[in-house]
């Protein structure tokens, strides 16, 4: 699937991605295959959105966020923010 999904990316997209964001847990795997086949600098953020006893929160919290060199290592750059599902949205309005 990564495979396939890295050649349209590059086959078909108008912006083709220089940086990847992998969103932890369950995007770090796949963002990490994709910087295997892209080969392109990857970074990871992890945002949690459960208490340690299961609970949700009212809103996503930032875990880890990107640090200084980080965000001007990306600045300008055109990103491919991976994750595993996208349900509410949440994750990506951090971006």
């Amino acid at each position: 699937m990564v495979n396939k999904i890295s050649e349209e990316i590059t086959e078909k997209s108008k912006t083709n991605p220089e940086v990847i964001i992998g969103i932890g847990g369950g995007g770090l795997l796949p963002a990490r295959l994709f910087r295997t086949k892209l080969k392109l600098d990857m970074y990871a953020v992890f945002i949690s959105f459960y208490e340690d006893d299961g609970d949700k929160h009212d809103k996503a919290k930032i875990k880890q966020w990107l640090d200084s060199t980080a965000i001007e290592a990306i600045k300008g750059k055109h990103i491919l923010i991976v994750d595993d599902v996208n349900d509410s949205g949440v994750t990506i309005s951090f971006f």
